[in-house]
């Protein structure tokens, strides 16, 4: 016999189940508590999941978050809701930030098998001549001698262009900060990649990933969309935070703060990292202003973050819970959704 569909209640429980979903669940009342959208758009996204999460037969509290990234990110399946075209549940917040001059920069970190299927091929062959040889795909480790071509690059040879047809952010988005805060951190750090990973709460970079940061001309602004990150751009990364703790960041509403990785396995008070907005995929178009562009290999990532009890998905949960518990997140949704 089929299992019946998930109403709301029995939804929300899977949902709450899973230290994901307790995340996930706190940066939507985050979000509502600071504005960044409204209850009707909350009651829409939870419709389409929970239609989504049915149409695929969908039980396990696993499965409901990951069918979160593909609403947000995919297409939706055939014959589900046909006729009823998809909102873009993304980059929503489109709060205004003056940022579009020639003084700005704007930052983001790839992998360097991301970098490399980005970047012109005459760079490629450029790099390539002086020894910097690139992972063949995502699970390939950088081999020593390239990395150090890599690191021991002349500040002349560390500019790219980007492929016809390559995409920054692909068919996602683009996570960034700003140039300046990048290098107060980077003039102080022993290890630039640990550091640059940790005070943009990228949780998913392991030990012996190489990272490299990109820096981007803000005048790519001009030609795509721009906003401040909520839980959906989010989805299932399981450390976003939707409100700054220090009150003076919360003032700066147009821009959301990374969870300091660092500052959140110590225990600190605020965890607040860099500031950060999204755009959607930025390409050669986008570049036309500023089509060269900058790039700083940041080196390999050594230790690992998000695995200890002092820093994991549960200990994360707790810390977004504050004071409530589970029953209360899920008390509040139902008046909501």
């Amino acid at each position: 016999m089929p299992l019946p569909p998930l109403t709301k209640d029995v939804f929300l429980d899977k949902l709450l189940s899973d230290y994901r979903g307790q995340i996930i669940v706190c940066n939507i009342l985050g979000g509502l508590n600071g504005s960044l959208y409204d209850t009707n758009y909350i009651k829409e996204i939870f419709s389409w999941w929970l239609d989504l999460c049915n149409y695929n037969k969908i039980t396990s509290s696993h499965t409901i978050i990951a069918m979160l990234n593909s609403l947000v990110f995919e297409n939706m399946p055939r014959g589900f809701r046909p006729h009823i075209p998809k909102p873009d549940f993304k980059l929503l917040c489109r709060r205004k930030t003056d940022l579009i001059n020639d003084s700005n920069k704007l930052t983001t970190v790839v992998s360097t098998f991301i970098f490399s299927i980005l970047i012109s091929n005459d760079d490629l062959r450029r790099l390539y001549s002086v020894g910097v040889e690139f992972p063949s795909d995502y699970s390939q480790p950088m081999k020593d001698d390239a990395l150090k071509a890599l690191m021991d690059l002349p500040e002349a040879d560390r500019v790219f262009r980007l492929k016809a047809g390559a995409a920054i952010g692909n068919k996602k988005l683009v996570w960034f900060s700003m140039k300046d805060r990048m290098e107060n951190i980077l003039s102080s750090a022993v290890n630039s990649a640990d550091a640059v990973r940790d005070v943009l709460g990228l949780v998913h970079r392991k030990p012996d990933d190489v990272i490299i940061a990109l820096y981007l001309s803000a005048k790519v602004l001009n030609h795509v969309n721009c906003a401040r990150p909520t839980f959906a751009d989010a989805s299932t990364n399981t450390r976003f935070k939707a409100i700054a703790d220090e009150v003076l960041n919360r003032k700066r509403s147009s821009w959301g703060l990374t969870a300091h990785l660092d500052y959140f396995a110590n225990k600190r008070s605020s965890i607040d990292g860099l500031p950060e907005r999204i755009t959607s995929p930025i390409d050669q178009a986008a570049m036309v202003d500023a089509p060269i562009n900058r790039f700083i290999p940041l080196g390999k990532v050594t230790t690992l973050r998000g695995h200890t009890v002092d820093d994991d998905d549960a200990e994360y949960a707790r810390r977004l819970l504050s004071v409530r518990n589970i029953h209360q997140l899920k008390v509040s949704m139902l008046g909501i959704i």
